[in-house]
């Protein structure tokens, strides 16, 4: 399991991203730019053109997915001594690993023999277990933590999405909704706190943090009780954070805390957070014509972390040393994998010799930075490791 974090392709980002704060001169700036190539291992696939690397542990195992030679997607576990290993499915197809814990344990979802898709939860004993439904058709995960227990959303016998918590003992539990019909979960820590996204109602839909003592708690608004709060991610102390309407549009990104409640941070769409309290995201550029990955801390407010050259940065992970990774365009157009750190400023990971595109997605308390490299042929794409 990983540091709290949202997640996201970059298109899915691009269009989630529509209206966000333009960044200005008043935002700070640390956009130092050096190249870093070596410490990237290609991890291969699983017979096919490409893999995709989702998450990364302390050990440096990492899952994802990978195609095969006949051209499906497997859900896999790679480990330094045994390579890729393909997870299996569910008696279908595909299969994806979505998270993995300290112990090796991989989240993910797998096609089913019956057309559908559960999530499931693999261990080197065991193999692949679905985690079932909650009477509907579907279940997909969101992360799992370091007990074991794993987050997502489920349809119910309605086919409405519910936010679930899956544990070994007591199998899929409905965590229920603010007293409307949906709900659904976006991530779990190690304490088993489960925060997420329910709808009320009024039908305004409101983020939540679930625990096995206090059950779902709306966690307020930014003043506007006539507005929509989404909450992204949580962090190993159960804060929260997310974006929230305001009676300015656009949506603000906020933190909540138990002790404080919820905090306005600016316009910007949160990706990640830390257990120090610091929250990675997106704000759109300043000419509106793309945008830039920032950093927001207590201290500090937001600062821009920089970019290649091009319109468009993603920042992706952090991890609990403030350490940052993701993807910025370059001035030709190309996407090139990024570490940040607070002494270093942005360093390019991209290995050119294999190709022309790269993005990192997650990064581990020793730096180690799972996430994509373009290979030959042009088009293919590998899951990377890379290590400092």
């Amino acid at each position: 399991m990983n540091v709290g974090r949202s997640g996201g392709m970059i298109a899915v980002v691009v269009t989630a991203l529509v209206g966000v704060l333009p960044l200005t001169a008043a935002t700070a700036s640390a956009g130092t730019v050096s190249t870093q190539a070596t410490g990237m291992r290609i991890l291969g696939t699983l017979g096919g053109p490409n893999s995709h690397g989702q998450d990364i542990n302390t050990r440096g195992q990492v899952t994802g997915y990978a195609k095969t030679a006949d051209g499906q997607d497997r859900a896999f576990r790679w480990t330094a001594s045994g390579g890729m290993q393909n997870l299996g499915t569910l008696g279908g197809d595909p299969s994806y690993g979505i998270d993995i814990d300290e112990f090796g344990r991989v989240a993910g979802y797998a096609g089913t023999g019956g057309g559908t898709e559960q999530a499931f939860r693999w261990t080197a004993s065991g193999g692949m277990q679905a985690l079932g439904t909650l009477g509907g058709d579907y279940s997909y995960p969101v992360g799992i933590n370091n007990l074991g227990q794993i987050a997502g959303a489920s349809a119910d016998s309605t086919d409405n999405p519910r936010a679930f918590l899956w544990t070994a003992s007591g199998g899929i539990r409905d965590l229920g909704t603010l007293g409307g019909p949906t709900s659904g979960a976006s991530g779990i820590n190690d304490l088993g706190h489960v925060t997420g996204t329910a709808e009320r109602a009024d039908g305004y839909h409101r983020a939540f943090r679930w625990t096995a003592s206090g059950g779902m708690q709306d966690l307020g608004t930014l003043g506007d009780q006539n507005s929509n709060v989404h909450a992204l991610a949580i962090n190993a102390l159960g804060h929260v954070t997310g974006t929230a309407q305001t009676a300015e549009e656009p949506a603000h990104a906020f933190l909540w805390t138990p002790s404080g409640g919820m905090r306005d941070l600016g316009q910007f769409l949160p990706t990640a957070i830390n257990a120090r309290g610091q929250i990675v995201g997106i704000a759109r550029n300043s000419d509106g014509r793309g945008y830039h990955a920032v950093l927001w801390t207590a201290s500090g407010g937001i600062q821009d972390l920089g970019g290649f050259g091009g319109s468009y940065t993603y920042a992706y992970g952090i991890n609990e040393l403030g350490h940052i990774v993701g993807g910025s365009e370059t001035p030709d157009g190309k996407f090139h994998a990024f570490r940040w750190t607070a002494s270093t400023g942005m360093k390019d990971l991209h290995d050119a010799s294999l190709g022309e595109s790269s993005s990192a997605d997650k990064i581990n308390l020793r730096g180690q930075i799972v996430g994509w490299q373009e290979v030959v042929p042009a088009g293919a794409f590998h899951a990377f490791l890379w290590s400092p």
